[in-house]
C-alpha cells in the first residue's frame, strides 16, 4: 500500500516564455516497508506525474489509477488504484508559516484578499474554493470558500476585525484542542443571494490569524420546483470544520497566553502590556496590565463598559462573582470571579489631576485597568 500526501507550498511559479512550466506541487509517498520519498511535479500530457530527477521513481496518477514506475517500468507495484481520501492536499505557506490538509478539487489561491472592510484595511491570505462538483445541482454557490488570513496592527486578536458589521457583532470565545478561537458570525442577503460568513480568529497570534468560512447561496424559493436541490448546509460547514482542525501555525506566531483562556479575548478598548507572573492575595498566576487612560473626565464612562464587558464574558462560561474579595473606593475598584479554584480578578485605579487640600480630588483623571488569574497554592 502507498499513502500518497499532496501538496502545494507558496505561490505557483511565474513561467518563462520558452521554458518548460514550472509547479509548485510535490507529493509525499510512504511505503508499508520503505522509507518515504518526495517527488515534485513534472511534466505530463495528461494526469498528474510526479517524479525525481533521473525520472528511476515516477508516480503518476490518471483518473482512479495509479501508475508506479521504477526505471522505467511497474515492478513492485501493479494494478494500483486511487483510493479517495477527504483531506487527501497538504498546503505550505510561505516560509512554512502555516500547514493545513483539504480535499481533492478545491481551487488554491495564494494571492487572495478579502475587501469587504474597505481599501483601507488589509486582510490578507490564502483562500480554498470549493470544488464545482460541490455545488453543482444545489442552490450554492462556487465561490464559497475557507480561507486562512491574517491582518496587521491588531492588539487584541478578535473575529469582529474580520467582519464588516464589526459593532454589531459579538464575538464569542471558544478552546478546541488547546487553541483559543474568538468567533463570530454575519448574515447579509441582496437581491435574492444569501452571504454567510464564520470567522475563527485565534487569540495571542501576532499579527492576528483568523480562518473564515465563506459560504454564498441563492434563494431556493427563486427557482422552479425541482429545478435545483437546496445545499446541505451542515455538510459544507462539517467539511470546512475538518478542514481547519487540521491547521498548524508556525510557533513564532503564537504568542504564550497565560490568562486562564476564559480572560481572552481582554477588552478591546485598551491597549494591554504582556502577561507577568504574579500573586494576588493568597493566589498565584499571571496579570496584564493595560495601558493607562488618560485626561478622563467621567470615571463611571471609562470603567462600566469594562466591567459588563467581563461579567457578560464569564457568566457565559460558568464564572460567579466573588464578594467577599471585592474592594473599592474613589476611582478604584476589585472585583473577583470565581469557578472551582480558579480566580479571575479584575481591577482598575485612578489618579486624580486635581488635589486641593481639604477638597474632594477631582479629574481629569489617568485610569489603569488590570486582569489577574490565578488558583490558590
Amino acid at each position: 500500500m502507498i499513502q500518497a500526501v499532496f501538496i502545494e507550498q507558496g505561490p505557483v511559479p511565474v513561467g518563462v516564455p520558452g521554458e518548460p512550466p514550472t509547479s509548485n506541487a510535490f507529493v509525499i509517498l510512504s511505503f508499508d516497508a520503505a522509507e518515504d520519498i518526495t517527488l515534485p511535479q513534472a511534466i505530463s500530457a495528461s494526469g498528474a506525474r510526479y517524479a525525481n530527477n533521473d525520472e528511476s521513481f515516477v508516480f503518476w496518477i490518471k483518473g482512479q489509477g495509479v501508475t508506479v514506475l521504477e526505471n522505467g517500468a511497474e515492478n513492485t507495484y501493479k494494478n494500483c488504484v486511487e483510493e479517495a481520501d477527504e483531506l487527501s492536499q497538504e498546503y505550505w505557506y510561505e516560509n512554512d508559516t502555516f500547514m493545513l490538509r483539504y480535499p481533492a478539487g478545491y481551487t488554491v489561491d495564494s494571492s487572495y484578499t478579502y475587501t469587504n472592510l474597505g481599501p483601507d484595511v488589509s486582510i490578507t491570505g490564502v483562500k480554498f474554493t470549493i470544488p464545482n462538483t460541490v455545488a453543482s445541482g444545489t442552490n450554492l454557490s462556487d465561490n464559497s470558500y475557507i480561507s486562512v488570513e491574517q491582518r496587521d496592527g491588531i492588539e487584541n486578536c478578535i473575529a469582529s476585525d474580520f467582519l464588516s458589521a464589526a459593532p454589531d457583532v459579538q464575538p464569542l470565545v471558544v478552546t478546541q484542542d488547546d487553541i483559543i478561537y474568538s468567533v463570530a458570525s454575519l448574515v447579509d442577503a441582496a437581491v435574492g443571494n444569501r452571504y454567510e460568513e464564520h470567522v475563527y480568529a485565534i487569540v495571542g497570534t501576532i499579527p492576528c490569524q483568523a480562518i473564515r468560512y465563506f459560504i454564498h447561496s441563492t434563494a431556493i424559493e427563486n427557482y422552479d420546483p425541482g429545478t435545483l436541490t437546496e445545499f446541505d448546509t451542515a455538510a459544507l460547514l462539517s467539511q470546512f470544520d475538518d478542514i481547519r482542525n487540521t491547521l498548524t501555525f508556525n510557533g513564532e506566531l503564537m504568542s504564550a497566553t497565560k490568562l486562564n483562556t476564559n480572560a481572552y479575548p481582554l477588552y478591546e478598548s485598551l491597549i494591554w502590556q504582556d502577561e507577568q507572573v504574579a500573586e494576588y492575595a493568597d493566589l498565584k498566576g499571571y496579570l496584564v496590565t493595560s495601558e493607562p487612560l488618560t485626561n478622563i473626565t467621567d470615571i463611571a464612562a471609562a470603567t462600566q463598559p469594562f466591567e459588563t464587558y467581563y461579567a457578560d464574558l464569564l457568566a457565559k462560561n460558568g464564572w460567579t462573582e466573588d464578594i467577599s474579595m471585592a474592594a473599592g473606593g474613589p476611582g478604584a475598584a476589585v472585583i473577583a470571579y470565581k469557578r472551582s479554584d480558579d480566580y479571575i480578578v479584575l481591577q482598575y485605579q485612578s489618579e486624580f489631576g486635581v488635589k486641593n487640600k481639604n477638597e474632594p480630588a477631582q479629574c481629569p483623571c489617568t485610569v489603569t485597568f488590570s486582569v489577574f488569574s490565578g488558583t490558590k497554592e
